[in-house]
């Protein structure tokens, strides 16, 4: 196991991208760029990922993080 953290911020508002609501879900070559950001820190083999989400879009991020079965991914909402 790595002694190696990583933390990934997705709990912004979106706000400078209206009228989206969830800049973390905008597919990107068709892809969202949180798994680009996943298949990115895979390459790492870090021992831990922490997403520092949102409330609102936890359900949504959980479907993303289906597909990458296997990694040590923790969510903690993001507080402000």
């Amino acid at each position: 196991m790595s002694l190696l953290n990583i933390i990934i911020l997705a709990g912004g508002e979106s706000s400078r991208l209206f009228p989206l609501k969830e800049k973390n879900l905008f597919p990107f070559l068709g892809k969202v760029p949180l798994e680009i950001h996943l298949e990115r820190v895979k390459k790492v083999n870090p021992g831990k990922i922490v997403l520092n989400i949102n409330k609102t879009s936890r359900k949504l991020l959980e479907e993303i993080l289906r597909k990458h079965p296997g990694r040590n991914i923790e969510m903690k909402n993001f507080l402000y």
